[in-house]
């Protein structure tokens, strides 16, 4: 005798409302989605109130959970804010990086973060004041971002800047510039602006740190894309959202090593390469370029 019951997915949970028989697949995959996502919560919650009743590990500010999401989504969890092995230690990892390259770390006058948002990195250098003497700046194309920056970082000097260069420091004025993610979600066009301008105000045989997506993100694109990409062209995804305050993180570059080195680096030496590691999640190609001297 064939039954009337409804079938339900096999791992699917009978859901049983009151006045409805037992729901569909379809409604049982939707509460046990809400379900998780409520569970999700909870444990962001629970793994997230030490630092909200304790505070930051270095005693700053922590920036409000809008603003660390739009750095990156998984940062709005503070865990990995404030301990993702592969982000919370950059700025001690380039300090190394610099020293192993013979670069006297307390003699640098002036480091730019570009693009700084609400100052992840930037705040790695109060606990390195006694070993980095150089007066540090930051700029951002969100000004809501920098508007906490200035509340919040006061060791710091931070500015606004355009979709478009310029910037507002003179020329030759950084012994060091660094940027994570930044060159990620800009246009083609965008880069090589940039790069010509951050050349402008950093210094002749000064350092900039560029972090990129490479071979590590080779997942993220199509098999057409990854051709070209292995041809050696540089894919950009969403270019028209490049430089779009709310909008940036939409548009997604991905730089094989011969387009850096060849087309986008071309007033600088390649001191270092750092591949990323696909499996750390949001490592990146890290590249430590010398300006040249001209």
């Amino acid at each position: 005798m064939k039954s009337n019951e409804p079938k339900v997915a096999s791992g699917a949970v009978p859901i049983q409302v009151s006045g409805r028989p037992n729901g569909t697949a379809l409604y049982a995959k939707s509460i046990n989605t809400l379900a998780e996502e409520g569970l999700n919560w909870l444990r962001l919650i629970y793994h997230n109130t030490p630092y909200w009743v304790l505070g930051a590990p270095d005693y700053l500010p922590i920036p409000p959970t809008r603003l660390r999401a739009l750095i990156w989504g998984p940062t709005a969890d503070l865990r990995t804010f404030f301990k993702s092995e592969d982000n919370w230690r950059r700025i001690p990892k380039l300090i190394e990086l610099l020293t192993d390259h013979g670069v006297k770390v307390d003699q640098l006058q002036a480091i730019l973060d570009f693009g700084c948002g609400c100052g992840r990195d930037i705040r790695q250098f109060f606990r390195l004041k006694n070993l980095v003497r150089a007066k540090v700046y930051g700029t951002d194309i969100n000004a809501e971002q920098i508007s906490w920056c200035r509340r919040s970082r006061t060791f710091a000097e931070v500015s606004m800047n355009g979709p478009e260069p310029p910037l507002s420091y003179n020329t030759g004025q950084c012994d060091l510039i660094y940027n994570y993610s930044v060159f990620t979600h800009l246009s083609e066009s965008q880069q090589k602006s940039w790069m010509q301008e951050l050349s402008r105000v950093l210094r002749p045989g000064g350092y900039l740190m560029l972090t990129v997506c490479g071979d590590s993100y080779l997942h993220e694109l199509n098999e057409t894309q990854v051709e070209q990409y292995r041809a050696g062209y540089l894919i950009v995804r969403n270019a028209d959202l490049a430089g779009i305050p709310a909008d940036y993180g939409k548009c997604a570059a991905y730089h094989p090593q011969a387009y850096v080195t060849d087309k986008l680096a071309t007033d600088f030496e390649v001191v270092r390469l750092l591949p990323g590691v696909a499996t750390i999640p949001g490592s990146m190609d890290q590249y430590l370029l010398k300006k040249l001297s001209n």
